[in-house]
């Protein structure tokens, strides 16, 4: 993880499962090859030890809190969980957005 993005009021304001996840999906990152990351609930929720609404909290928490950036919605017929991007890191080429720097 980044210095800056750690140390921001906005990740000191996260609740510890939201903190888990941004660094789980940080984790997944890797520029220029895997930039989105799909993850679902209920594998955050196996992952980080809770349930899948607290898990559905965390993804809800860092998106308003402008680390995570909805790239594609969710399609569970499809068994597709939805696609994210993080906002401090790369993404299709382009610099870092970082939205959580405006919250």
């Amino acid at each position: 993880m980044y210095h800056d993005v750690v140390r921001s009021s906005a990740f000191q304001l996260l609740k510890p499962t939201a903190k888990c996840l941004l660094v789980w999906l940080n984790d997944l990152y890797i520029p220029g090859s895997r930039e989105c990351i799909a993850g679902s609930v209920k594998q955050v929720a196996t992952w980080i030890g809770c349930n899948k609404d607290t898990a559905g909290k965390a993804f809800r928490q860092l998106e308003s809190a402008g680390f995570i950036k909805l790239v594609e919605h969710h399609n569970w017929q499809q068994r597709r969980a939805r696609v994210w991007r993080l906002t401090f890191r790369k993404f299709n080429g382009r610099e870092p957005t970082d939205e959580w720097k405006d919250v």
